[in-house]
This record gives C-alpha cells, structure tokens and sequence, in this order.
C-alpha cells in the first residue's frame, strides 16, 4: 500500500490580506496546481485527497470548503478502522511554519482536530468490541522532540519536564521503541483529551517572523489499541499502534529571522525535515528503480522512530498543509515537490495478530541466548549484546503486562502527574495573586497621576512663577509614578508569560570552549624554509583538528594539497619576470591555482574544463580588469625590517569599546557636512564599561571644544557637497559648563553666518507638486476603517536570544586562508578630485596592506604618496548611484576620499577588506564560523600570500578578523516626538523620565516640534538630553536645531547614542527643516525634518512632520504631506521616499481628526491609497488613545529581509506636552564578507515579462525602467519600456539581466532588486525626465532555478499608484566573457567552451611525434591530466535539440607563437612558453565553443558539471 496523502490549503493570514497578498493555489477533484508558474516548473500535481480550506470562493477552483469534520471522514475514518482491524498507522502533518500544521492536527475547543475525532470515534468502536467480550485496551504516550532529544509530556520528574530525555532503542524483530517513555491507560474520551491538553501546556512553542505561535518541536501523540480475545485456552492478541505527528514547522534562519537559541532550534528542526526527505527520496528511488539501497532512518531520532511507518509496517497518512498565498510561493511548492516524493513510497502493512503464548516464549528463548552469550562475550561485543538483552526484555514486559497491571501503573503515574499539578497550581495561584496585588497597585498609581493633573490644571490657571515652579514639581512626581507603573507592567507581562507558558523549555544556551588551532596548517614542506616548516608542523599530523576549522578553511586546505597533484605542477620559484612581459596574457599554472583559479590573469588560458566555481569577483569581467587583478605585490623591501617576534596570542573578544568622536560644522546647504578632528580619534580609543558609570572617564575631558587646529583645516576643506549628497555624521563635542557660553555664541554665529552665505532656497511647491503624475486628492469617501485591521497587534514583546557572549578564538596560517591574496592587494581607481567641481579624474593604485594595518596611495608607477592607518578609518560609503565609486571617511583626513574603480567586483571586494578593518567591525560570514559558534575572532598568522604568476610571497604579521554565523544584529532603538509648543524646555529633566527611559538603548532618536527661537542655531537641545542620559556613556550624533534657522520652520532632530556604539552608524545624513510653499496654504502650516541612519548595512529613514489645524480638507492635507516626505534627498533620489529604507519611520502632528477612532481620517487616507500606502501603526495605549491631538507614529519594514519589534507605543502625561514614543528591536544586517569565505558557482538573474501595469499611472513619454542592485556588475542598468493595451512591457529581444559580483546564495537572498519607471509627463514637461513610480523587490523568496513570479507595488509619494509583474531567474552561468570575445563572440549569452589538450614528445632526434601511453605514459590529446585519453571526436552536443556548436576546434594562439604550444621539461615539471635544450614535452589546449538555446538549458548543464564534480 502507498503512502496516502492529502493536501490542505489554510485561509489568507492577516499579514497576507494587508499586502494584498494573491490566492496562487487551485483545487479542482484530487489535482492540486499552482497558477502562473512556467509551464514545465511542475505547477500542477496528484494527489489522494486535495482538501480546499482557503475559507474563500476563487475562480478556476471548483473543490468544495473543507472542514475540520471533512478532513477527518476523508483521511481519518479509514485509517481508525484499519487501526481497529490491527494495522499500524500514521498521520504525519508536515508543512511551513504557520500553514495550519498544529490546527489541523489539534484544532480549537469550538472546531475539533484528527486527534479529537479519533478519539471520540476510537472509544465507540471500543465499547462495541467490549460488548463481544474482547478485552479492549487503550492507551496513549505524548512525546516531542525537540533539538534531537526525546521528553515525555505526560511524565513529570523531579526537575519538572525539562529533564525528561528519553532513550531510543530498537528491536531487531520489532523494531524502534523508546525506553522509559510513559503510557497511560485511558478508559473514556475525556482521559484522553485531558492527557492532550496536559501535554500540549508543555510543549515547546515560540514565537517566530514566520508565526507568533511556531511549534519549536516535533510532537507525536502514540495510541496502542491491544485486543485480547480467548478461544478456549488459547489467546489470541491484536496490538496496532497509530503514530499522530504534528511536524514541527519547515522554515528558512533568514526567513524567520531567528537568533541564538531560535536558530539552534531551527537547524534542529531543518535537520530532522532534511533527513525525513532523504527518507523519503531514498524510500521512493527503491520503488522506482526496483533497487535495494541503504535507508538513512537514523539519521535522525525522527525518522528513526518512524522508521515502521515509512517503508514499513504502517498504513500512513501524509497531510501536506500549504499556504494558497503568492507571498508563499517558494515554500508552498517546496511542500508539494515534497508531498509528491512521499506519495512512491510503498509501504508493507500487515495485520497484528499473534498467538501471545508463542510470543513470549520465543522472546523468553532469545533472553535466555542473550544472557549465555554475554558470558563469555569479548568487551566490544558486551555492549551490543546488552543493547538486544534490554531491548527483549522491554518487548517481553509489554507483552506479559496484564491489563491490570497497566491499569496500576497508570494509577501510580496519574498520582504523580496529580501531585505535580497540585504544585503547579499552587505555584500559579501565588502568581495570580501577585498580578492581581500589581493591577490593584498600578490602578492606585493611576488615581494618583490623575490627582496630580488635576492639580496642575488649577495652577496653570494662576500662572504665576512660584505655580510654574510647583507645576515641575509635581510633573516630576507623574513622571515618577509612570516609571513605577511601566516597571509593574512589565512583571506583570513576565508573570502572564509563566502562566500561559506553563512551564518550558531551559533557557541556557550552552557556551562552547574558546580554543585554538594556532599554526597546525602547512602545505609541503618544499613550500617553506625549514625553519618556518617547524614552526608550522604539517596539517596531516592534525587530523583530529580539522574537523574542528571553518568550512572555507577546510576548503582551501584540500584544494592546496589537490593542487599538488596537477601532472605539469613543480614546487619552484616562479617564471623569471622577463617571461611573464614575453606574454601578459597567459598566466602558467602555479601550486596554487585552484585556489585563484579565477584570477583575470589567467583568463585566456584555462586549464580546466571543469566548472569555474571558485573565481573571486574580479576574476573574469572584462579586459578593464586585466591591468587591475594582475598588479603585482612584490615583497616589500622593509619586509624584514618589519618581522617581529611571534607574539603570544590574545583573546580578542567583542566589547563595547569606545569610540567618541568630534565634529565641527562645515557650511552646506541645509544639510552639515563635518570633519573629525585628532582629539576626537584620541576619545574613540577609550573604553567604557557597559553600564557602569563608576569606572569611567571624567566627563569634561570630552566637553572642551574643537581646537584652533581642527578648525583650520576645516576652513581648508573642499567646498561643502550639494544637499543630496549623503553627509558625515555630525558629531559636535559639546562644551563644558564654563565655557559654554562664550564658546556657543561664537559658532552659533559663525555657523549662521557661514550658512546662509552659501544655503539654497527651499524649493516650492508648485516646482515639486508638477511633476506629480496622479489627481490630487483623490479618496475614497465610501471607505469604512476597521481599526482592529490597520493597527499592528500589541502583543507580548517577543523574545530576542543574542548569541553567545564569548567569542571563539581560531588561529590559522595566512596561506591555509582561502583567497588569501586579498590580505595585501593592490586596486586600480580613479580619485574623484573634491576640489575640482566638475570632479576630474586621476589615475592611483590603493593597495590594502591587512598586517601592516594601512592603505597606500601610489602613483600609476607604484611611488607611494601617502599612507592611511586603518585605525582612522570610520566609515565607508558605497555611492548609491554609481556602482564602482565609494568613499572612505578617516579621522584627521582634510576630507574623504572618493574612489572609482574598474568593475563594481572590485569596488566589493575593496568594501569588504575595509569594512574588515573598521574598529569593531564584525562581519558575517558563515563558511568561517566554527561549528557551534556564533562569532569567532581568527587571528592570520602571516606565512606566505598567494599571487598570480606566483607560488607565494613571504609576509609576516597578523591580521585578526571577527566574524559572525548570523547575518543580523539587533539594535536597541527607542523613537519618541514631542511639542515644546514653543515654550522653553522645563527645568528639569526629571520630568521626561516617564516618557524617555533611561534604559541603556544603543539609539535614541528625538523629534522636536514647534522648537522657540531661542533653541534653534544652538547646541542647547543636545546639551539638554546629553545631561538627562549621560555625557559618559552617550554622545550627540546630530542635532539639526544646530543648523535650523530662526526664520525657518522650527522643528528639529536630535540622534544620541552610545559611545561604543558609533562606529556601527555606517552613516548618516541630516536635513533641515522643510516647508509646504503653496496658494491656499498658510506659511508654516506644513513643515517637516528628518534624518537617515545606515547601521551596519540596514537603512533607517525617520522624518518628522509638523501639521497645523486649519479648515483643509483631508485630500489637501495629504497633498500637502506627500510634497513634504518627497522633497527629502535621502539615499537615492530614484526610489521613492517610501522605498529607499529598510526601515521608515514618518511621525508627528498630522490633524486629520478623530484618532483611533471609527472616524480617523487619516487612516482612511492611508488605506486609500493617498498618503503612506505602505504605512502601519503599533497598537496605540490606552493613554494614547485618550490623548486629545496627539502626535503618532507610523512605520514600514522592508518586507521578507527586515525586522522591527515595537514593544511600546505610548505617551507620558508628566511632560505636559503632546508626545509619543515606541521602542524597538531592529535588526540590522552586517556586511557580507566573500572574499575569505567558500566559493560558490556564479549566479545571474533573469527577468522575463516585465510588464508595467497601473490606473493611476499617467502617459508617459519616453519610458524607462531602471533597475538597481548594489552588488550587481553595471549597476543602475536602463530598458526602454514598449506601450502595449494600456501597459509597458520590456521588449523580449532586451529583457534584463544582472550578475551580481556576489553569488553566494544566502547573501542574495537579503539583497533587494530596485525597480525604477522614469520618462517625461505631460506636454509642458516633454523635456524633463521625473521618476514616475518606483518599487523594490527582495530576493528572499527567490530559489535557485526556480521561476519566481513578481508583483511589485509601485509608488509615487508614498502612494501606491501601479504594479509590476515579472518572471524572475536565479540560474548559473560561467564568467567566460574575455575567451569568448577573444574569439569574436562579443554578445554571445549561454555559451561554454569545452577543452582538451594535443600532447607530443621530443625524440632524441630533436623532431616532435604524437605522444603515446606506451612510451611515456602521455596520451596524445587528453584531459588537463594528460595520462587521462579525451579525444575530440568524444565531445558531443549534450542534446542537439537544446544545444548548437558556435566554432569548431582550434588551439590557442600566441603573438610569438601562433601555434601555441608550451613546453616543460617532464611530465611533472611547470610549464613554460619556449623550448630548451632539456625540453621533452610539449602541449596545447583546443577548444570548441557550444551554445545552449536559453539560460535554463545553460543552467541545467553547468549544474550537472557542478554536480559530477562533486
């Protein structure tokens, strides 16, 4: 009988319906498809039952709802009446987190599950059996597993469930059990249920990005039906077992952005589902093939365990649950593909029926046997023939158990579990009393801040200066008293958490052993002098330490010991440098070659037809490349000056090492750009303790203002830089109290003085509004607002687990580092001249030096000009509109450097090798990662670097290097805005405790509206909340009331954060205030500021809006809205403003009317599609709610890659002032680290379809799509869009095609593809080209060969206005442009050059003949290995359907030898490009270039190369 299985669609979650998610799924009889995907991708498939539950009608789907009770009569009836005939069976739910897994399979109190139903049914069949005199038996075991360990659920011990970890064992004859595991016998429906419920409390569940409540363990809830009938004196027994499986949830770390203990959990769970599919694959090949094979159960403790039911005695159930969503695309056909392969396997049920007798004296024999054997049994033998012994005797115990028996020991384990739970109860109850004691205590709380504003109401009234005294007083005393209830709310919430959590899971991570594998690494021994080569003892004696290195590691030491093997490969010094100038383009191959084999250098001579899987980014891009991969590093002639003695090897473990920095102002137009000074690059130095204020330093050391000497150079530097061109943080040092004054004034005036000499005039409205192709004001009046589905659900803040606190520590040789060149590399750039308006161009080479900790700038001739320590370095910046430029920011430099380079391959690799030397940096890079870690600091020991054309070059040093496993950080962010209402800020600080937590966040960021004159152009706002945090521990990052003026709008923002955390802010922009200039609206009405943040390598946009009550209609408010958000030049000027951010935050006064209420105006907006489209709020607090006017927060995440946890968003009535705040767990991506990690085949992506489609968008001129991807080679790439029935489509001779420089798949998966529609509106603006709407797509959903079907959003001001649509490509490809253009195929796409190689010997004689296996052992045309035969003749189209030859054979060609042989004097000794006398051997490559007929055929074949390789 074959695996039966069913497959369940869910309805749309609430996620789903706000992004307007589409239904992909269909059902129509038992043929389940999934809609638009490429014919041929597998879009429809057969199942046994397909059960439509979508709770929706759609077209093209005719299958009837099914539910709960529907679902039971068609997969669970017929499997109970085998069970009752005595068949094993098994229903296992299996699908990804969220997809209905736990509902199906449990149900709800109003809408039962499988289990439920089966029970209800069981016990019927049962009394109908007890009425024929059979003894009927029932009983039940609840398990989970759970990171690989089994724990009983039913079964408390002394330490609670936690330590209930069971033992698997397995019988030869009747197979896996597991030991010690409880079972209860239950006697009516309601014991059964009641177990169930007991054990599902205690289940391990948490809450993930993919659903608030995963299911974190494997659950299996066992039934044992035993039948026992008498026929005079013989017994004849039945016992059937059913397996009720409830999977834990399939899910991608990236996808559910799990942390820490979550991720451990995931990889558990990913590694039982993988296993449980290499099961089934294995289980499906036998049916197919008709051939045995070894099947992996024990792989894992779930397949093991289920081993009857899969390919064994079970009839078996599979429930497949999918989501119908296109959001789920991916994983909804991964769980198909996965069903289908379940669906082979056949399995060999049998009846259970046994003469009990005969059982249990065959079982008494094999005891008796067992225990002679162990008598005289050896000691390795004793331990297997243990195992069988306790394994009878286990079986033997459950067949003689009378029922009477069972029926005491489930009395004994019922009083325990009564016991346990009498505890529990009582443990629960002082907790609910304790809750109870705090709401009573928060509700007196209460009364008492309503006492005290009443109070204050009544003062204000008199107004005098001893009331207004007395009023900050008792402000003082609410605030007070609202610190005092947000800490009882928060126990009260941990307390909530112990009783709906029961009891779960032990939270302790273990920490693996910090260690060492300091210099165990060598190649040969030649390799080296012999001094050094005992240094460093050979990598085969470490065998047991291998297992131990990162996989990248253990990569690149076997590609260093394979490459010896290499038939024309001697260890020797390289080619006299007058023979590499005989030919710059052919490079001969080295020791080390399969380490860089992808080097540019040798591109036009490749060696290996293989796949091309490991050639770093600027390998093989373009002949630009060629000059800039092949500058040489000779060894410096100060290398020996520089030796040092090996040094003791130091721990380097993360801290929160300080870094304070300074700032100056620079004159800029509304915007300040500034440059750090020496004192403040002295300050980042200093360490300060994480939360300990006794320790550290004296504050006024870090308030003396910039010296005279910072100041000149300041007046030196450059020009100030346009608005849109992102700015340096500004990061003023703030004065002491004595000198502030004076101080103050003096560059309050100079800054206003300075600025308005060169500021630009806001730009108008009426400019900005033009070019606005959609209807102002368009709404939709009839819209009714459920507020319960806009507001993002308050709920328990969910938790985040941090990886491990320790750091491991790996200590590796630097030529065992994969790509190793790239400790010490030279790049060609062209240094953008600052000075130079039209920016001119000069020709430099950079080189990073990773052990001398510099970089140097050379002159195209190699005479360096100056050197940079890496330690000043602060920060780098990519440049978002040119894909080869960056810019690097050091302390005390006059200004920044801005480079160009010759690919955007080059410009990553020169940004990762910064970044890698930015103080504090930790990038992620997972191949790196020790197994069991999650951050590891590697220490290169400088031994030798590989170059081309060289077999190493000797360097010494070290080099550390943190890394992390995980591709996230999680950064502490609190948001709050407030009104000072024009008033002065009150005396006190104390009265904001209740409204800003002093609660040790890394970034807090402070919206001010409605600012006096008085604090703007001065530091005093900064001074202000410096002294409310702590001038030790935090720092003025920017404060644009600095730079606002008095005649402007009066708004400002202020970004403070930790000392040690400033390196982390990548980058920062300012930009001042704003304003709506516009017939009908009143000057000043509608203002806004704003700042953006890159930490690490996630975006924060935050802008903060001011509105004024006035008599404008909510159409004309938002008009007025969009223009403010669109005038801001943040990031890239050719997304939208609601694109450009991982994370965009828009808060502030907006007055639309009747907040949080039925009638809100402003949400009506916002669904309508006028303001924000993209847009949610937080839940509001009751105390929000109640707020007249107040200030609100919205906010939107990049869907799929990003992350924000609100945990607050409330507003404190101490400050007397309309005000709001949200705190935040935001998760920031680190940089990608590629250059050491593990090659991996390169990778393109295809777009086909690209349809551009929209109501609202307007005729446009001279359409263009633009395209967008940080790492992709070209980038921004332009497509002419076609007008075809209303739309605009990419014509197919063009369609789009990216290569990222970048191919590791995990790290595309985070990147963002950015859609750009641009053109001209309008006959009076024929001539300018305006973004007209825009869109971005993250890769995450996108698998390897897989077709992905695109819907893109597009806005325009935040508002959603039209859509794209495309079938997207993720497929290999080989970089093998420079050979196949060398051969006059310039464009030519999906092509491949197969490769042998012709072989002739010298004779005595001096003449030249084929060469032969049986003189020499040399085949006349071989492979690469020339004693391997490969003819020409053999190479054949791999199907000349999908395939074309494009040449026929010819052999390489050089300009001193069109014949292009080379020649070496043995069959092991290296190459080289003229005979001599000792010459003897000669070859050449032929080669012969075939063409696939689309990518997806080109795909298939360089895969299958891939895999055959492997």
């Amino acid at each position: 009988m074959s695996v039966r299985v069913a497959v369940r669609t869910r309805p749309l979650s609430e996620n789903e319906l706000k992004t307007n998610a589409e239904v992909i799924v269909r059902m129509n009889g038992n043929e389940v498809s999934v809609v638009e995907s490429v014919e041929g991708y597998g879009g429809t498939f057969l199942y046994d039952s397909a059960l439509w539950s979508t709770g929706r009608v759609v077209e093209g789907s005719s299958n009837a709802e099914a539910s709960q009770a529907y679902v039971y009569d068609a997969i669970g009836a017929e499997l109970l009446e085998h069970i009752m005939t005595g068949y094993n069976g098994c229903i296992f739910a299996y699908g990804q987190t969220g997809s209905g897994k736990t509902y199906c399979m449990m149900g709800t109190t109003e809408s039962a599950g499988l289990i439920p139903r089966i029970a209800q049914n069981l016990f019927e069949a049962s009394a109908a059996l007890r009425s024929e005199n059979v003894e009927v038996c029932v009983e039940v075991s609840y398990y989970e597993i759970y990171n690989e360990k089994v724990r009983c659920l039913l079964r408390p011990t002394q330490g609670g469930y936690d330590d209930t970890q069971l033992r698997v064992r397995e019988h030869p004859k009747y197979g896996p059990f597991i030991e010690g595991l409880a079972k209860f016998v239950v006697r009516t429906q309601g014991e059964f249920l009641k177990l169930m419920s007991d054990g599902n409390k205690v289940r391990t569940t948490a809450s993930t990005a993919m659903n608030a409540t995963s299911s974190r363990s494997h659950a299996v809830f066992a039934i044992t039906l035993t039948q026992k009938q008498k026929k005079g004196i013989l017994v004849t027994q039945k016992t059937s077992r059913l397996n009720l499986v409830d999977l834990a949830g399939s899910e991608r770390a990236s996808k559910s952005l799990a942390t820490g203990k979550r991720l451990t959990e995931g990889s558990s769970i990913n590694l039982s589902l993988t296993c449980l599919g290499n099961v089934i694959s294995a289980l499906a090949e036998v049916e197919e093939t008709g051939k045995s094979r070894h099947i992996p159960y024990r792989d894992s403790t779930l397949t093991w365990i289920l081993k009857d039911n899969l390919g064994g005695n079970s009839k078996t159930v599979m429930l497949a649950t999918i989501s119908p969503s296109s959001m789920q695309y991916e994983e909804t056909m991964s769980t198909l593909r996965y069903a289908e392969r379940a669906k082979k396997i056949v399995n060999k049920a049998v009846v259970n029926e046994t003469n009990n007798n005969e059982l249990v004296a065959a079982l008494q024999k094999e005891i008796s046997f067992l225990r002679s054997q162990l008598v005289s049994a050896s000691t390795n033998e004793r331990e297997r023939l243990l195992e069988e012994l306790e394994a009878s005797e286990a079986v033997k115990k459950e067949l003689t158990s009378s029922l009477e028996e069972k029926l005491a020991d489930t009395k004994r384990l019922m009083e325990e579990r009564e016991e346990y739970m009498r505890g529990l109860e009582a443990k629960l109850n002082a907790q609910m009393e304790e809750i109870e004691h705090l709401r009573v205590a928060n509700d007196e709380k209460e009364r008492r801040i309503d006492a005290l504003l009443r109070r204050i109401q009544s003062l204000d009234v008199a107004g005098s200066e001893p009331n207004r005294e007395k009023v900050e007083e008792i402000r003082e005393q609410v605030a007070a008293l609202e610190q005092e209830q947000k800490a009882t709310e928060t126990h009260m919430r941990e307390r909530q958490k112990q009783i709906r959590g029961s009891i779960g899971v032990s939270e302790n991570d273990d920490d693996g052993p910090s260690f060492s594998l300091a210099a165990s690494l060598a190649p040969p021994s030649a390799r080296f002098p012999p001094a050094t080569t005992a240094q460093l003892p050979a990598f085969e004696e470490q065998g047991a330490d291998e297992a131990e290195l990162p996989t990248a590691v253990r990569a690149a030491i076997q590609r260093s010991r394979t490459s010896s093997i290499a038939q024309f490969n001697i260890e020797e010094e390289p080619l006299a440098e007058a023979m590499e100038e005989a030919d710059d383009d052919l490079t001969l191959e080295s020791h080390h070659e399969s380490v860089d084999e992808g080097l540019a250098a040798d591109e036009d001579l490749i060696f290996d037809d293989e796949l091309e899987i490991s050639a770093p980014a600027d390998s093989d891009l373009d002949e630009l490349l060629v000059d800039d991969s092949d500058l040489r590093v000779p060894p410096d002639s100060a290398e020996s000056e520089r030796k040092e003695a090996p040094k003791e090897e130091v721990g380097v473990l993360r801290s929160d090492s300080a870094d304070a920095l300074t700032e100056e102002e620079k004159p800029g137009k509304r915007s300040v750009e500034v440059q750090v000074s020496a004192t403040a690059a002295e300050a980042a130095a200093t360490p300060f303790p994480r939360g300990d204020t006794s320790s550290q330093i004296d504050a006024p050391a870090l308030l003396l203002p910039t010296s005279n000497a910072s100041r000149t150079v300041l007046q030196d530097a450059p020009s100030p830089s346009p608005p849109h061109q992102p700015l340096s943080p500004s990061l003023s040092p703030l004065p002491s109290p004595a000198v502030c004054d004076t101080k103050m004034e003096e560059v309050a005036a100079n800054n206003e003085t300075a600025a308005a000499a060169t500021a630009a005039p806001v730009p108008r409205a009426e400019s900005l509004s033009s070019q606005q192709p959609t209807q102002q004001g368009a709404t939709i009046i009839e819209m009714q607002v459920a507020l319960e589905e806009f507001f993002t659900k308050s709920r328990d803040r969910p938790e985040i687990y941090a990886p491990n606190e320790h750091t491991a520590q790996l200590v590796i040789p630097s030529h065992a580092l994969p790509n190793n060149r790239f400790l010490r590399e030279a790049f060609r750039v062209s240094k953008m001249r600052e000075t130079d308006v039209l920016k001119h161009k000069k020709d430099r080479i950079w080189e990073i030096d990773m052990f001398s900790s510099r970089f140097s700038n050379l002159d195209t001739a190699g005479v360096k000009s100056f050197d940079l320590p890496t330690m000043n370095l602060f920060r780098v910046e990519k440049n978002a509109t040119h894909s080869r430029r960056l810019a690097l920011y050091f302390f005390d430099a006059p200004h920044p450097y801005e480079l160009e380079f010759t690919s955007t391959a080059r410009r990553q690799q020169f940004f990762e090798l910064s970044m890698l030397l930015r103080r504090n940096s930790i990038l992620w890079c997972p191949s790196l990662c020790l197994d069991g870690e999650n951050d590891v600091t590697i220490t290169v020991r400088g031994t030798t670097i590989d170059r081309p054309s060289h077999n190493g070059i000797p360097v010494s040093g070290e080099v550390k290097m943190t890394v992390a496993r995980m591709p996230y950080e999680v950064i502490d962010l609190w948001y709050g805005c407030f009104s000072l209402d024009n008033k002065p800020l009150p005396h006190s600080t104390a009265v904001f405790s209740g409204y800003l937590p002093k609660e040790q966040r890394e970034i807090y960021v402070i919206g001010v509206t409605d600012v006096p004159a008085s604090l703007l152009g001065t530091d005093e706002l900064g001074r202000y909340f410096l002294a409310y945090l702590g001038t030790v521990t935090y720092f003025v990052l920017a404060n644009t009331a600095i730079t606002s003026k008095k005649h402007q709008a009066n708004n400002a923002v202020l970004v403070l954060c930790k000392r040690s955390f400033i390196v982390r802010v990548a980058n920062i922009e300012l930009f001042d205030n704003v304003a709506v200039h516009k017939d009908g609206v009143h000057r000043g009405d509608f203002s806004a500021t704003g700042c953006a943040l890159r930490i690490n390598e996630s975006s924060i946009g935050i802008i903060l809006v001011n509105t004024k009550p006035g008599s404008y209609t909510p159409s004309t408010r938002a008009a007025c809205i969009r223009t403010l958000l669109s005038s801001f030049p943040f990031a890239d000027a050719a997304v939208d403003i609601s694109m450009r951010f991982d994370y965009f935050v828009v808060s502030g006064a907006f007055h639309f009317g009747g907040d949080f209420s039925a009638e809100d105006a402003l949400i009506r907006e916002i669904l309508s599609d006028n303001l924000m489209s993209n847009m949610r709020e937080m839940e509001p607090s009751a105390t929000l709610r109640c707020s007249t006017a107040p200030l609100r927060i919205f906010y939107s995440v990049r869907p799929s890659v990003s992350r924000m946890d609100v945990s607050a968003y409330s507003t404190s009535r101490a400050l007397g002032l309309a005000n709001a705040f949200i705190a935040a767990d935001v998760f920031c991506q680190r940089s990608f680290l590629s250059l050491f990690g593990e090659t991996v085949p390169h990778v393109q992506i295809l777009l086909e379809r690209v349809t551009v489609s929209g109501a609202r968008l307007p005729s446009i001129g001279g359409a263009e799509l633009q395209i967008s991807m940080d790492a992709a080679e070209g980038s921004p790439m332009y497509y002419q869009l076609t007008k075809r029935d209303g739309n605009y489509i990419i014509p197919v001779f063009t369609e789009p095609c990216l290569q990222p420089c970048v191919s590791n798949l995990e790290y595309l998966r985070l990147q963002t593809l950015t859609f750009t529609v641009l053109g001209s509106v309008g006959s009076m603006e024929a001539h300018k080209r305006i973004v007209v709407a825009s869109g971005v797509f993250p890769l995450k959903s996108v698998v390897l060969a897989e077709p992905a079907l695109l819907h893109i959003p597009l806005y325009y001001r935040g508002c959603t206005v039209g859509k794209l649509t495309a079938v997207l490509h993720q497929l290999y490809y080989e970089r093998n442009s420079a050979e196949v253009s060398a051969l006059g195929f310039h464009d030519a796409r999906c092509v491949t050059l197969v490769t042998c190689f012709e072989n002739e010997i010298r004779r005595p004689s001096g003449r030249w003949v084929p060469a032969s296996p049986v003189e020499g052992g040399v085949c006349h045309f071989s492979s690469h290995d020339p004693t391997q035969a490969r003819e020409r003749d053999e190479f054949l189209l791999p199907d000349p359907h999908t395939w074309r030859w494009l040449t026929e054979w010819q052999h390489d060609q050089r300009e001193d030898d069109s014949q292009g042989w080379v020649y070496a004097d043995g069959v092991e000794a290296e190459l080289q490009l003229t005979a001599t006398a000792t010459t003897s051997i000669r070859r050449r490559r032929w080669t012969r270039m075939m063409q696939a007929s689309n990518p997806i055929v080109y795909h298939g074949y360089l895969a299958q190369k891939l895999s055959d390789g492997a």
